[in-house]
């Protein structure tokens, strides 16, 4: 099916089944950490090119920790902010009245999340340049 797909596509599909075909773990692990790519193509890219089961699992359970991680920090830290609003304001959930500064929104805690997901966005250029690195010594 892979070479169908590369007929079809193109070069950007052939550039995706060399890197599956030499290192088909360490291409889907940078994949799932750049928050770039939507999961349904990532989902469906290795099925399509033939992946091993193992190493699909094995990228995919490290490739999303991380993310989720930040972005579970990042939904409790809204949470504070929602009981915080709701604690100077009693009542106002229930009654829908309830109003959010946006200034509230930035909290330490949501700060570290974005940070946390842009040092995870990074991640899989910095492997890319410390292989590289490696294979040429």
């Amino acid at each position: 099916f892979g070479d169908f797909l590369s007929a079809r596509a193109g070069p950007f599909v052939t550039r995706m089944l060399d890197g599956f075909n030499k290192d088909a773990f360490n291409y889907l692990l940078s994949l799932r950490l750049t928050p770039v790519f939507p999961f349904w193509v990532v989902n469906i890219v290795p099925a399509l090119l033939n992946m091993r089961f193992g190493p699909y699992l094995a990228a995919t359970f490290l490739g999303i920790i991380p993310g989720t991680l930040a972005y579970s920090y990042i939904g409790s830290g809204l949470d504070s902010i929602i009981v915080a609003q709701e604690l100077a304001n009693p009542g106002c959930a229930a009654a829908g009245t309830c109003s959010i500064d946006p200034s509230s929104l930035v909290t330490r805690q949501i700060i570290l999340a974005m940070v946390g997901l842009a040092v995870i966005s990074i991640l899989p250029v910095l492997y890319k340049k410390f292989r590289a690195k490696a294979a040429n010594t």
